[in-house]
């Protein structure tokens, strides 16, 4: 199966497979990075956990999550502003 994800007039397309894992999870990023005001940067990015195991599949996919909230906050000079509950 595929789906396409049209994100300002952006395309990106997944493919779905057949996965081995009774459970998955998918972690979706969609970003505007704006260099200067007239130079606009999109970014996407996806990627699929899979784990027969819910518990293990979610962990990675949180994992992935908050390195990617933590890049958002570095990116404003808040780097001691994200706090996890670990």
């Amino acid at each position: 199966m595929t789906f396409t994800d049209d994100f300002l007039n952006g395309t990106m397309s997944y493919k779905i497979i057949d996965m081995a894992a009774a459970f998955h999870y998918a972690v979706k990023v969609k970003l505007i990075r704006y260099e200067t005001l007239d130079d606009i940067d999109f970014i996407s990015y996806g990627k699929v956990f899979e784990n027969e195991n819910p518990i293990l599949a979610r962990q990675e996919a949180f994992k992935e999550y908050e390195k990617w909230i933590k890049d958002l906050y570095t990116g404003i000079g808040k780097t001691g502003g994200y706090i996890t509950d670990k």
